[in-house]
This record gives structure tokens, C-alpha cells and sequence, in this order.
């Protein structure tokens, strides 16, 4: 793995590695969201979508599975909502509360608009789904997704009204194939056969990060006013909702095996002022984010102030053999390393870095320039 230096110019700076991020491409995919419930009991969607009228274009579908909080005792954390609870709850200034759930089709996973609560879902700090997706010509096998819930006091879903716009999302693993679909929900109650508006990333075999801002989702060209509306420029987010989408043709449907490891909440976008130099954590007065990474290629994202992101990069070996702690900030350690690289090349390339880095970017960074 060999990198020139003009990348930093043009596509970000690294603290120790560094390289250029493609543009996302879009696809047709199959029908989008469900609704996790308010309560904690919950109730399914119903799964009444129907396919869209464009070729290739995914039709909407409103099924979705139970979600709603479960009232167990959350202590607050502003820095990371992912954990093995599959419930969250940050400080009264973010004002961000609810439920992780799973939903889905029913046949491209094992959750279906009318499934239970789903439990034991997040196991070990993430939160995992994986099945085999199929084209469809009525999209009634839309796909599967992890839900989200933004605002839910544990009796009723709200919508989102907080200084959070943005998230920082990391998934890991293969979306098979599949398009993912990062939308967000604008009503406690969608209407039958709704869509939420949407944003898609392109198909993945190694994992994606990046920031999701509500600005950043829109009613797709196939959907009706009556079936996708947003208002203003945030809209009304409820629940965050990142779905594997089945697509049209043989090639943008498969098996998958999607994990979702961070979403850390971010203020209003902008355009950054890029990077200032390699500096350490002392150069910010309240650096975060920390823990510990042991997948091969596995990313995390810490402040110092701005974002940055982390990642193992245990490349130069056959399978995982490396773990490193991190933060708080902008730093690391590596804990432990049993690998060797062959011909000359090294074992691995642990780094942090802010700006675009193959298929991670970090949040109002500036970069790249151009």
C-alpha cells in the first residue's frame, strides 16, 4: 500500500495515512421503510407498500418492525448511542432518547412488520443484521434495516426538535451487493404504503463511515407527494432508519452481513476549515470518543475537537491478528500484534486521519479540497 504525498493536498491529511474517497453512485432498489412502535410493547407496520412506477426504481413499502424504549435505567452519553442495551439516551442538551430495533420484509431476514421485539439484537456494542436479498418485480422483498428511534420518552415517539443534525455512521462488514438506504422517518405514525426520504451509499464489501445529515435525505422522483413529503430544509425526523435495500437485477441484490458499530451525534453541518497539523489530544480541551478496536479493518471516530476517524488497518495479514486502544482524542495505542507481512510489506497501518480515506469521511472537515 503505497501513497504519494500530493493526496494530502487534494484529498485529505492523515495523521499517519491518507487517500482519496469515490463519489456514491445511485441504483434502483427495492422499497424502503418500516416504523419501529412508540411503546414498549410496540406494534408493526403494516406491510401494504406497492412497487414504484419507474423501471428499476424501488417501490415504497410502510411495514416495519417493533421497536419502542424499553425504560431501563440509560445513563447519558453524548458520544456514542450504539450499545449492547439496543436503547440509549444522551444528556437534556442533545435531548436524543430511544430504541435500536431491526425491521424488515419478513423474507430477506428474519423480521417482519408484524415480528416482536427483537432480543438479544445488539450484542458486544453493535448491532447486526444479515440475510439474502432477491429481485422482486412487486418489492414485497424490499430488504431489512436497523431503526433508530430519535425522541421517545419510553409511551410515545416525538419528533426530533434538538441541536443534533448530523450523525456519524459506521457500519462494518458486506452489504451483498445491495445499496443502503440512510433515511429518516417524518412522522410517530407513517400513513400506509409511506416512504421516508432517503440518501443511498453505494454497495460496500469492507465496511462504510460517514456523516448523515437530516439535510441530506429527499422523497425519491418514483414517490407521490401523498406517499413522501419533507418539510423546510431538516424536515421532521423521528427515527434514523439504515436499510439494506434489495435492488432490481441480479447484481444489486445478494447475502450480507451488515454490523452497525458507532453513530456519534454531530451539530449543525459545515464547510470545515480542514485540518491544522498532526497535534496530539493536548490540543484540544475536551477531546472524545475511546475504546478499543480488534477487527482487521476496523474504524471509530473520536473528537479533538473536530472529527476525526481511527482505524485498525491490519492489512498486511491474512486475517485479524492486531488491537489497538484509542482516544480519548487523537490518539492510539497498539496493544497487541501477531502478525507478519509478506515481501517486505508491513503487517498493518494503523492510523487517524481527518478528511476522505478510500470509503470513510469525516464530518465538516473541508476536505478534500477539490
Amino acid at each position: 500500500m503505497r501513497r504519494t504525498a500530493s493526496h494530502v493536498l487534494t484529498c485529505s491529511l492523515l495523521l499517519v495515512g491518507f487517500g482519496c474517497v469515490s463519489p456514491a453512485s445511485n441504483s434502483g432498489t427495492g422499497g424502503n421503510n418500516g416504523n419501529g412502535g412508540s411503546t414498549a410493547s410496540g406494534t408493526g407496520g403494516s406491510s401494504s407498500g406497492n412497487g414504484g412506477s419507474n423501471p428499476g426504481t424501488g417501490g415504497s413499502h410502510s411495514g416495519g418492525s417493533t421497536g419502542g424504549s424499553t425504560g431501563s435505567t440509560c445513563t447519558p452519553t453524548d458520544t456514542q448511542l450504539v450499545n449492547a442495551n439496543a436503547y440509549y439516551c444522551t444528556s437534556s442538551s442533545e435531548g436524543l432518547m430511544g430504541s435500536i430495533y431491526p425491521y424488515g420484509d419478513g423474507m430477506s431476514c428474519p423480521y417482519s412488520p408484524s415480528s416482536p421485539p427483537a432480543t438479544g439484537f445488539c450484542t458486544g456494542d453493535k448491532c447486526c443484521l444479515s440475510g439474502t436479498t432477491i429481485v422482486d418485480s412487486t418489492y414485497a422483498a424490499w430488504g431489512c434495516g436497523i431503526g433508530v428511534e430519535l425522541d421517545d420518552d419510553g409511551s410515545t415517539k416525538h419528533v426530533y426538535n434538538g441541536p443534533v443534525s448530523c450523525f456519524m455512521i459506521t457500519l462494518t462488514g458486506s452489504s451483498g451487493g445491495n445499496v443502503v438506504r440512510i433515511q429518516f422517518t417524518q412522522s410517530a405514525n407513517p400513513a400506509s404504503g409511506a416512504v421516508s426520504p432517503y440518501t443511498e451509499i453505494p454497495a460496500f464489501t469492507n465496511g462504510w463511515s460517514g456523516s448523515v445529515c437530516f439535510k441530506d435525505v429527499t422523497c425519491p422522483g418514483w414517490a407521490t407527494a401523498d406517499q413522501c413529503s419533507k418539510s423546510g430544509t431538516n424536515g421532521t425526523p423521528v427515527d434514523m432508519q439504515i436499510q439494506v435495500s434489495a435492488g432490481s437485477t441480479a447484481s444489486t441484490v445478494g447475502a450480507y452481513n451488515v454490523c452497525l458499530t458507532s453513530i456519534v451525534p454531530m451539530g449543525t453541518s459545515s464547510s470545515g476549515t480542514g485540518g491544522s497539523g498532526g497535534g496530539g489530544t493536548s490540543s484540544c480541551s475536551s477531546p472524545a470518543g475511546s475504546g478499543t478496536l480488534s477487527d482487521q479493518y476496523g474504524t471509530a471516530h473520536v473528537m479533538c475537537p473536530k472529527d476525526y476517524i481511527v482505524q485498525n488497518n491490519d492489512w498486511g495479514v491474512s486475517s485479524a491478528s492486531q488491537s489497538i486502544s484509542y482516544g480519548p482524542g487523537t490518539k492510539f495505542k497498539v496493544v497487541t500484534q501477531g502478525g507478519t507481512g509478506s515481501n517486505g510489506a508491513p503487517a498493518s497501518y494503523p492510523d487517524i486521519f481527518v478528511g476522505a480515506h478510500s470509503n470513510l469521511t469525516t464530518q465538516s472537515s473541508g476536505l478534500p479540497l477539490a
